[in-house]
């Protein structure tokens, strides 16, 4: 309870109580993306910063590591094969993973430095967007071999494909081009903006698509009966990745400014809820059986794992880091628990704060990030920053 002290020395705020959990995963250097196989509640995030695969246990949370190629980047899994395809940025590879065994069964050359995937699970075609050039490679996954390179006219950011359509979607400076599944060429592009595009998803049953402006607070959606930009959407700080539940018609973002994740109504096509979590946040992803939501961020490397506590099963606070050479207990990160604040006497609540004017909330985030560094769960550098935010934004004030 110490970090509930110090929010009310700094500000004299409430936490109030929140009917989602929040279980932080201490993972690996550099989360770069997640990908998740509904079929066996399987996680799997890429870490760049250590070349290893995290594959996080959906039942238990626990987590075991993968070495895998240098920088891993994108990540894509076919359920049906049970195979996971990795981008090697450094390598300018993709590496094919056995989903049963865990092992590393083929390297497919591609373009260089592959960054993102999309995967048609039907087709099984997997596309990577090369970032250090401007083309998308394509490749079948019934040889893992690259049938052909779409040339592009400008370096490609995030892919998603429609599964029910198998046309493929890139981002790109300012656009969004389509690739036809037939001939796997450009078919059509969409404006967007000016911006810097990054994020994208679409949900199959809305014949929407959902793309973020990184630079920007919006996220455009585009109706691709006419390939056109119809709305767009004010989310929070700096957009990154998007996903969407389909069978919910949800769709959760990313944003790495503020640290939260946007929740959208697809009926309306206006944010629903806003979700405090983290610093900079980066990835993110979202299982649709459970619709449990995955996100991570890039410093220190902490994969959320966000459910609702109606909904969710009772995980276990432990389990086994498992990597190829040794095996290590492990603790879960505690999640925030419903807390129950004391009433304090008005005067002793107000002391020494001006009431004449509006007082700054402290987000949920910092919240978060005050009680696992009093739990010793995290470094100083995360205080330290968390503090810096709250220096920034007016809420602690120096004289």
């Amino acid at each position: 309870m110490k970090y509930l002290l110090i929010i009310l020395l700094l500000v004299g705020n409430v936490i109030p109580v929140f009917s989602l959990e929040i279980v932080p995963i201490k993972i690996h250097e550099n989360p770069w993306a997640i990908s998740i196989n509904s079929a066996t509640n399987k996680v799997y995030v890429t870490n760049s910063g250590n070349s290893t695969l995290a594959v996080v246990d959906g039942d238990t949370n626990s987590v075991k590591f993968l070495t895998v190629g240098q920088n891993p980047t994108g990540i894509v899994i076919n359920p049906f094969t049970n195979l996971i395809y990795v981008s090697m940025f450094s390598s300018h590879t993709v590496s094919v993973i056995n989903g049963t065994t865990d092992t590393i069964i083929a390297n497919i050359t591609v373009g260089k430095l592959p960054n993102l995937l999309g995967l048609d699970t039907e087709m099984n075609k997997i596309y990577v967007s090369n970032s250090g050039e401007k083309s998308v490679s394509v490749i079948d996954g019934n040889t893992n071999t690259v049938s052909k390179t779409i040339l592009l006219e400008d370096h490609p950011g995030g892919i998603a494909v429609n599964p029910l359509t198998h046309l493929a979607y890139v981002t790109n400076a300012g656009n969004v081009s389509v690739i036809d599944k037939n001939t796997d060429t450009i078919s059509e592009t969409i404006p967007v903006g000016s911006g810097q595009l990054t994020g994208i998803a679409v949900n199959p049953s809305t014949d929407r698509i959902y793309v973020s402006d990184i630079s920007d607070t919006v996220v455009f959606v585009i109706d691709t009966n006419s390939n056109t930009v119809v709305t767009k959407i004010k989310v929070g700080n700096n957009p990154d990745g998007v996903t969407v539940n389909p069978s919910t018609n949800k769709i959760y973002v990313a944003n790495s400014g503020d640290g939260s994740v946007s929740v959208i109504d697809g009926d309306t096509d206006t944010v629903s809820d806003t979700i405090s979590v983290g610093t900079h946040l980066f990835a993110i992803a979202v299982n649709p059986v459970s619709d449990v939501i995955y996100t991570a961020n890039d410093s220190p490397g902490i994969l959320y794992v966000i459910s609702d506590i109606g909904k969710s099963e009772n995980l276990e606070g432990s389990g086994t880091i498992r990597d190829d050479e040794t095996d290590t207990d492990y603790d879960v990160l505690p999640s925030e628990p419903e807390i129950i604040v004391p009433v304090l006497p008005e005067q002793e609540l107000r002391q020494g704060v001006d009431d004449t004017k509006p007082q700054p909330k402290i987000p949920d985030w910092v919240k978060n990030t005050m009680g696992w560094y009093a739990d010793g769960l995290i470094s100083e550098d995360e205080i330290i920053a968390a503090i810096k935010f709250l220096i920034q934004e007016g809420i602690i004030q120096l004289d």
